[in-house]
């Protein structure tokens, strides 16, 4: 016999037990009696349905002290950001592989547990056990923040490029961008001349000694040039279809993509 003491509300407990076990709610929580089944297989069932209701009714709080704890550094709308995004990553992620680890290191030590116990009290097991489980949430919530940051050094760096287009007087009216059979980028200015080489050595010029490639190539060659248009030619072309997304944030309603050229 195993009795389980939960606060709140426990029909959703009760629902998921009745199937393989005698369940009687007194004034303590559910009192649960397997029918004739092995214990093992008993434990095993009733620790698969605790786990997932943890999940589902405690893992946001312990996300949430986790970030406090953890990410105090953050100001306040950041924390709220990261908190936002865990979350969403926590919902989406149920149909996925780390949901079904976060179930079974959970179901595991709720089995241990109630191997060698007959009552089990769950916000207290929440609270003071699941170590695993707790770093497992600290792993999820790290690689959140290191999205996170990367996104927004992105963005900021982004942004100060596309200060940079806008201070500065646009040296042609427009270039046409289109991929060459090196797999580099053909530039040409607004009469169709091939201007790459001397964008191309003009930037070298700078970055003597660096190994740069097409992409950094072609980006800072747009930025000296700040045209007033940007026509990109045979999109599906592009081997780095980042780059695309790239200059149309930097040239923010300058940019046109064109399937042909």
């Amino acid at each position: 016999m195993c009795q389980i003491l939960i606060d709140g509300d426990t029909d959703e407990i009760v629902n998921s037990l009745k199937d393989f076990a005698v369940v009687e709610k007194n004034e303590r929580g559910i009192l649960i009696e397997p029918y004739n089944i092995d214990e093992s297989d008993f434990v095993n069932k009733v620790a698969s349905i605790l786990a997932k209701l943890i999940i589902d009714k405690y893992e946001e709080g312990k996300v949430l002290k986790i970030i406090e704890t953890n990410y105090g550094y953050f100001d306040v709308p950041e924390r709220r950001e990261i908190l936002e995004k865990t979350f969403n990553f926590l919902r989406y992620d149920k149909s996925t592989g780390s949901y079904n680890k976060r179930v079974q290191i959970i179901k595991k030590d709720l089995c241990d547990y109630l191997m060698q116990n007959d009552s089990l009290i769950i916000e207290g097991f929440v609270n003071f056990r699941l170590g695993e489980y707790k770093k497992e949430l600290e792993q999820i919530v790290e690689k959140v923040v290191e999205e996170y940051i990367t996104y927004k050094e992105y963005t900021e760096f982004i942004g100060l490029l596309r200060y940079f287009v806008e201070i500065q007087a646009p040296k042609c009216k427009e270039v046409h961008i289109l991929v060459n059979q090196n797999k580099g980028y053909t530039i040409l200015d607004e009469k169709l001349n091939d201007i790459t080489k001397e964008c191309i050595d003009e930037f070298l010029s700078e970055v003597k000694g660096l190994d740069v490639g097409f992409d950094d190539l072609l980006i800072s060659a747009l930025i000296t040039l700040a045209p007033l248009r940007v026509y990109i030619h045979n999109s599906q072309d592009f081997k780095n279809q980042e780059i695309i997304k790239t200059i149309c944030e930097i040239f923010v309603g300058r940019t046109t993509i064109c399937e042909a050229f």
